[in-house]
């Protein structure tokens, strides 16, 4: 989420078959807030494709390419992970690294990836296109938002990517 600029409701849609490779690269189907299916696709690195793989690995329940990306394994069995569930996660995972504050949310994520992005040399359209939004006055606020909290976004941006990289080692 904070590398894709993903929703919540984008994560919980996901299934096996959204991700694939197509001639070396990798992509992942999206199916976006207010879409009726999965319209949209974004290329994405190594580097995220691997920890899901690893995940996928790590299941302990019998999986297709119909099964979500991401479940919980709760009592009534193998369930798609909801939104509510995910900002809870991210919002612990937020904590667990500094980031107690409640403006800091899951939705901080996809700030984050604009962020990143836009810090990467990407322009704003190339943002706003990663985020599939419709027009640009959401991402010129991810971004000016950034500007306006240049130490704070600095400090989630940073202990996200630690965070990540101690995930990879």
């Amino acid at each position: 989420m904070s590398f894709l600029g993903l929703r919540r409701i984008e994560v919980t849609r996901m299934d096996v078959r959204d991700i694939y490779l197509d001639e070396g690269m990798y992509y992942v189907r999206i199916h976006g807030k207010g879409h009726s299916d999965k319209d949209a696709e974004l290329p994405i690195t190594d580097e995220i494709v691997k920890p899901i793989h690893d995940y996928w690995h790590a299941r302990t329940d019998i999986f297709d390419n119909d099964s979500p990306v991401f479940s919980t394994h709760a009592r009534r069995g193998v369930d798609r992970l909801t939104p509510s569930f995910i900002s809870k996660m991210v919002k612990a995972k937020l904590r667990s690294i500094g980031l107690d504050d409640k403006m800091f949310t899951c939705h901080s994520l996809r700030h984050s990836a604009a962020v990143l992005s836009r810090k990467a040399g990407s322009n704003e359209y190339k943002v706003q296109q990663m985020l599939r939004q419709k027009n640009m006055r959401p991402t010129e606020q991810y971004i000016k938002s950034a500007r306006q909290s240049k130490t704070n976004e600095a400090t989630a941006i940073i202990n996200l990517g630690r965070s990540y990289q101690t995930y990879l080692q």
